[in-house]
């Protein structure tokens, strides 16, 4: 009787071993984990991406505007140079979560031998400024937030450049 147990047992095990219906479901049901977690990750990739890039091509205008002096009347230019950025960023980034800065200096030597030394401001004519944009971008899925721990990626921009010989007013 046993003999006759183990006789059907290993045709079962034969019929199965060779059998090829549902291969594709098992199949799918192991990769498909791997496969959205990829397409999740590229999306967050190509936001963090995109972000920077707006943030890159803010931080450029508002210092190209910072460079020359100008005041928009009813303004100051910090408020004009934060709109600046605040503009480029576009819908990714809502402007009241932009933080810019900006610090200056009288000469390039000030800037690399004392960093800390800089005077907060656009500066005045000839000085020589740092533009400092950082945004605390919120990962788009929370999916990504179990696996890495954190909820932000915090992005930054910096561009130094010299002002034009102006008389600030």
């Amino acid at each position: 009787m046993a003999f006759g147990y183990l006789k059907g047992l290993v045709r079962t095990l034969h019929r199965v071993r060779t059998d090829q219906n549902g291969t594709t479901l098992v199949e799918f049901g192991m990769l498909a984990p791997v496969i959205f977690m990829a397409t999740i990750g590229l999306f967050e990739a190509t936001m963090m991406v995109s972000v920077k890039t707006l943030l890159d091509a803010g931080t450029r205008e508002a210092s190209r505007f910072g460079i020359t002096g100008e005041v928009i009347s009813g303004e100051t230019r910090e408020q004009t140079i934060h709109d600046i950025v605040a503009e480029h960023a576009g819908a990714l980034v809502p402007g009241s979560a932009i933080t810019v800065s900006t610090k200056s200096y009288e000469t390039y030597h000030q800037l690399t031998s004392d960093p800390d030394s800089g005077i907060p401001g656009p500066g005045e004519g000839s000085d020589v400024v740092v533009y400092s944009v950082s945004y605390q971008q919120p990962l788009m899925t929370p999916y990504l937030e179990t696996i890495l721990g954190i909820d932000r990626i915090p992005q930054t921009a910096r561009v130094i450049v010299q002002n034009e010989p102006f008389e600030v007013e």
